[in-house]
């Protein structure tokens, strides 16, 4: 009938008319036998009547039910009028008609709706038995009954939650169900499937880093290992949060809750990476979840570091750090681990105890007494014995055989290795400087090194012009 609300479980004619069949001949009246109502004081009351009437004058159309039929979506036992279904009157003399359930409301419910096995996560109104403290058992807004019009504001009804600034999209659509089961689940918080499976449904872009197919692909070098042993919700609000990309925590709270190793020390360290020091600084050099670069930096080493030292950089302290990048690339002679894009063989990324962020011992000052500790740095890479044999042909730097770096560096007044070296690149073999930024106008002070097949000649301001040759 053009107007008629649909009945839930009855996809055609044939079906509704079985329904009707049904009520009126295959349900029973709970009691086992018919009431005869003529001989209870109060006959003249139509619903009492109207219960055992026909079904063109009965419980919805005596006046006091109608509305049950007029839902969007009414339940296929209330369409027909078949109440003794799920009500059995109770008649007391002297009283207005009362009703009561046939069985519990689960157990009703239960005679047409096959309910699985509850799996080991269970709704608590689902696991006791209590299906109308969510569903409308006569009809409702939607084809499930739901006691709401939307499910977002049935389900906060019993779990409330605040408002937040980054709301995940299925709260903020109200879809709960696009998440959560409604009854029971395999999963913990009721969810449809495996947690990384169902964020990654979503956000496809995860996908490949799904325990198993990071094993299966090998895409990548390094996982975040939270990433895999807690989930998601190690790093993530699921439903929303006060911050960006709703995480549980400021950034730096948030990766320090795991990460406050990366700190020890802190204090005695002489200096602090700039970047390091910035709320958002975890992000600017690593991606959080997985990447194809050890220690989950969001680009190459070399990449990572020219996202800023590809630039003029002023410190806190008024010095300039020049723009590394354009240096490197301009000059002819580049110093192996810079030309392999590895900064850290000499630098460390967050803060160190030595100057310029350097990972181990070098001088403070370009004059000191040579100690061999001092220059750790570079005997990482270079043999100590450059300075520490005074007569030598263990270097190409000596006048005869006098070793020249000794001369220079194993003295009282020791010059330091970076007033001839440039540790990036320069013009000039052997990485030697063109100038050295001296005191502190940082002026450029010459060297003049010009080299020759057997040594080569120093004009600079340090000393008068020597020659050298081997």
């Amino acid at each position: 009938m053009a107007g008629s609300p649909p009945i839930h479980g009855m996809a055609c004619c044939n079906r509704f008319v079985a329904a009707v069949v049904a009520a009126f001949f295959f349900l029973p009246a709970c009691s086992g036998e018919d009431v005869d109502i003529t001989a209870v004081p109060g006959q003249a009351d139509l619903a009492r009547r109207d219960y055992h009437s026909s079904l063109q004058d009965g419980c919805l159309t005596s006046g006091c039910h109608q509305q049950l039929a007029k839902q969007r979506w009414v339940h296929a036992p209330t369409a027909v009028q078949a109440c003794s279904t799920c009500h059995q009157e109770v008649l007391v003399a002297g009283e207005e008609h009362r009703f009561q359930d046939t069985v519990p409301s689960r157990d009703a419910c239960l005679r047409c709706h096959n309910a699985a096995d509850p799996e080991e996560f269970v709704h608590e109104p689902y696991g006791s038995a209590n299906c109308t403290a969510c569903h409308d058992p006569h009809g409702g807004a939607q084809k499930n009954f739901l006691l709401t019009e939307h499910v977002e504001d049935l389900c906060i009804s019993c779990h409330p939650s605040d408002s937040v600034a980054v709301p995940h999209q299925p709260r903020e659509q109200g879809d709960c169900l696009s998440c959560h089961h409604s009854h029971s689940s395999q999963h913990e918080h009721l969810l449809l499937r495996r947690e990384d499976e169902l964020c990654s449904a979503c956000h496809r872009e995860f996908r490949p880093f799904l325990p198993e197919n990071i094993v299966e692909a090998n895409l990548v070098s390094d996982v975040h290992p939270a990433l895999l042993t807690e989930g998601c919700l190690a790093c993530h609000q699921a439903h929303g949060s006060q911050r960006h990309a709703m995480m549980r925590d400021d950034l730096r709270t948030n990766c320090q809750r795991c990460h406050s190793d990366l700190s020890a020390g802190i204090e005695d360290a002489t200096m602090v990476h700039e970047a390091f020091g910035r709320d958002d600084s975890c992000i600017l050099c690593h991606t959080p979840h997985a990447s194809v670069y050890d220690g989950l930096l969001a680009a190459s080493p070399a990449k990572v570091c020219y996202q800023c030292h590809a630039e003029n950089i002023e410190m806190a302290s008024g010095r300039v750090l020049a723009n590394v990048q354009e240096h490197v690339e301009e000059s002819k002679v580049v110093h192996s681990p810079v030309a392999e894009g590895d900064c850290t063989v000499c630098h460390i990324a967050h803060f160190s105890p030595n100057r310029s962020l350097l990972s181990e011992k070098f001088p403070h000052k370009i004059y000191g007494a040579y100690s061999g500790g001092s220059y750790d740095l570079c005997f990482q890479c270079h043999d100590s014995h450059l300075v520490e044999e005074q007569g030598s042909d263990f270097t190409g730097f000596r006048d005869g055989s006098v070793n020249l770096h000794f001369a220079h560096v194993n003295r009282e007044k020791g010059r330091a290795c970076d007033i001839c070296h440039d540790p990036h690149a320069t013009d000039s073999v052997h990485l030697v400087r063109d100038s050295y930024p001296f005191g502190p106008s940082r002026w450029p002070l010459p060297l003049g090194f010009e080299p020759n097949e057997t040594g080569g000649t120093c004009t600079t301001a340090c000393h008068e012009i020597k020659t050298y040759t081997r």
